[in-house]
């Protein structure tokens, strides 16, 4: 027993030349044998579950983890939902992550934009799902925060007077 997650190993055992007083019977001379791998499947998820930016923070990285080196492929999908808007506010769409055999770490790079918009903060909502290879960790939703870095313009009133007609 090892503790390494792999593949389930098969090897064929095959019997001849039986000594007396044993008779080999042909049609089961040879059997299957497969070693099913007990180890725990490995869990995905983000190193933690909230991050703040600033909206002039360029690109973003976010790790995705496995819990543990694996030779098997592991994907997993993930959404985006939140406040912020992907087509004026960040460049991703949903996807899916591919971990080759002994990957641990894969990384979402999510261009922010910096605009000359006074906005609220907005969100970029990940939510990790339907893991291949592997099974869901604890924390599968991160909220990112984007604090706007723009100032408010400002709008003042006038006292003016004008004369009936002059206009």
């Amino acid at each position: 027993d090892d503790t390494d997650r792999e593949y389930n190993e098969t090897f064929v055992v095959t019997l001849s030349n039986p000594q007396a007083p044993a008779i080999l019977d042909a049609d089961n001379s040879t059997a299957q044998v497969t070693i099913i791998d007990d180890e725990p499947r490995p869990t995905l998820e983000f190193t933690n579950s909230t991050q703040s930016v600033n909206e002039d923070v360029g690109t973003l990285n976010v790790d995705v983890n496995l819990s543990a080196s694996t030779p098997l492929a592991v994907n997993v999908d993930y959404t985006i939902t939140g406040s912020a808007n992907s087509a004026s506010d960040f460049n991703l769409t949903a996807g899916t992550l591919n971990f080759p055999g002994a990957t641990t770490t894969q990384t979402l790079s999510i261009p922010i934009t910096d605009d000359t918009i006074d906005e609220p903060q907005e969100t970029i909502i990940l939510t990790l799902s339907n893991p291949q290879g592997a099974d869901l960790g604890a924390t599968i939703v991160k909220t990112i925060t984007i604090s706007d870095n723009d100032t408010a313009s400002q709008v003042r009133a006038v006292n003016t007077t004008v004369i009936e007609g002059a206009m």
